[in-house]
């Protein structure tokens, strides 16, 4: 969950996908950018919304100039967070035809095959790639002991 360089990139090619100047969109591993972006927007709407909520709690501890910016701060987080939740959360998880009427991910916490491979192929590749070494490694062992006991 901590953003890379390579997130960068992954958005530069996202939003060229999205504008058309790329053919497809980039690849992403266990979390995508918008994955950790989503992550992280939690954690640092809670600085804001905590940090400007106690000036506007103390506020004749501050100067009116910072009573001032905490209270715009505060409004417009919060409502950026509405926004958040209702366009950006609904769509992703209830509205968009990949999922509609809804993800069950939330209920159980697991991908199909098939999701695995559109929303997570490195991973996938990944996965595929140690289950082949492992099954290979339980052969050569299988092998090993048909020789030991010839």
């Amino acid at each position: 969950m901590i953003p890379r360089p390579r997130d960068i990139v992954d958005f530069v090619r996202t939003v060229l996908f999205f504008v058309g100047r790329r053919s497809a969109g980039p690849k992403f591993g266990r979390f995508s950018f918008i994955e950790k972006f989503d992550y992280w927007a939690v954690y640092w709407g809670m600085v804001i919304m905590i940090g400007s909520g106690i000036i506007m709690w103390f506020k004749e501890w501050f100067p009116k100039y910072l009573y001032d910016i905490g209270r715009e701060a505060h409004s417009d987080e919060g409502l950026l967070a509405t926004l958040a939740i209702v366009i950006w959360h609904f769509y992703n998880v209830h509205f968009n035809p990949d999922v509609f009427p809804m993800s069950w991910v939330w209920w159980h916490g697991k991908l199909t095959e098939d999701e695995m491979k559109h929303h997570h192929p490195l991973e996938y590749a990944e996965i595929v790639a140690a289950e082949s070494e492992q099954i290979i490694e339980e052969q050569r062992q299988v092998e090993d002991r048909e020789e030991m006991t010839e």
